[in-house]
Order: C-alpha cells, then sequence, then structure tokens
C-alpha cells in the first residue's frame, strides 16, 4: 500500500506566521528537501509532488520539538516560543529540528527495511541506520551548541557586573580604630 505524502501546498495548519514559513523554508532548505533542488529524495511513483518528503506541518512540529528542547536543557529553563526567540539561537534550533527530522525519518525507514537472498545472491535495503549515524554525528554538534547558547543567554552582562558606588565608606587606619564616611 502507497502513502501519498503531502505537498508543501496541502496545509491543515493554515496560515502560518512569517516567522514560521521563514523557519520552515530554512529546514527544508537544510534538509534538502525542495524541488528547487534537483535531488531526487522519494520514489516518484507514490510522491504527490516532486522531492517533498516532509509536509509543512511536521516540519514545523519538528521546529516546535527543538525549541522545547532548548528551552528544557540546561540549567536555566527558558521560555522561548517560535514567535519570541532570540535571533542568536537560529542556528541551534533548526540544527535540532533537523536532528529529529532525521529521527523520524529513521523510524519511517525502519518500517520499509528489505532483505532478501535466494542462491548465493542477497539484498539488503536498510536506510534507518544511515539515517540514524547522521543523527549521531550531529548531536554531539547539537548538545554543544545548546549549552553554549544558553550559557551566552543566561550570563550576566558586563554593565551588570559594574559594582554601584557605595553611599558609606569604611576605611580602616589601624586595627581598632574605623573612621566611617
Amino acid at each position: 500500500m502507497a502513502i501519498i505524502l503531502e505537498s508543501k501546498t496541502d496545509s491543515a495548519i493554515s496560515p502560518f506566521t512569517e516567522q514560521e514559513k521563514e523557519l520552515i523554508h530554512k529546514l527544508r532548505a537544510m534538509l534538502k528537501d525542495s524541488p528547487d533542488y534537483n535531488v531526487r529524495t522519494l520514489n516518484t511513483l507514490v510522491e504527490r509532488n516532486l522531492g517533498e518528503r516532509w509536509s509543512d506541518e511536521l516540519l514545523l512540529i519538528y521546529i516546535q520539538i527543538a525549541m522545547n528542547d532548548f528551552n528544557a536543557t540546561g540549567g536555566a529553563i527558558t521560555y522561548f516560543t517560535i514567535d519570541n526567540y532570540p535571533i542568536g539561537i537560529t542556528g541551534t534550533i533548526l540544527m535540532g529540528a533537523m536532528i529529529f527530522a532525521l529521527i523520524g525519518e529513521s523510524v519511517v525507514q525502519a518500517g520499509h527495511s528489505f532483505s532478501y537472498s535466494d542462491n548465493g545472491i542477497s539484498l539488503a535495503i536498510d536506510l534507518s541506520g544511515k539515517y540514524m549515524a547522521i543523527v549521531g554525528a550531529l548531536k554531539g554538534a547539537y548538545d554543544q551548541a545548546k549549552t553554549t547558547a544558553k550559557q551566552s543567554l543566561t550570563r550576566p552582562s558586563a554593565a551588570a557586573l559594574r559594582s554601584q558606588t557605595w553611599p558609606v565608606r569604611v576605611r580602616s587606619y589601624s586595627n581598632k580604630m574605623w573612621i566611617y564616611r
């Protein structure tokens, strides 16, 4: 039974905000999942539009999962959403969304694994391991980027560390004599 995938023009969650559209577009470009790239990513017999593996709704879900993962990581919990996150963490969020998309595709490919052997000729199709190898390669960099971004967001700025002048200064001229000014 063939599954017809949704194209980017199909939308059950509509309309997307401009920020969501921009993030989805960037994530789709990172995943090379667009007919603009001249890369065949799916079986042409079952796909509705050329080159789209993930629907916009699914990519948005992966972006939201990555945002939640970022918010929950590290010592300080943050409450960023797609509408109010700092622009400096865009790459980290997109890398996380890419990892989650590849994990999801690995689950799909695990169901499509196939092996056959006859008279010494064998055929094995299992792309799930290849997707998980890519995830493993990206996961370390993603975890480091999350930690670094969280530290830079929660680290106090130099202006906040400047000491204020105190209204009373204590000066000592000897061990037992204190003068207050």
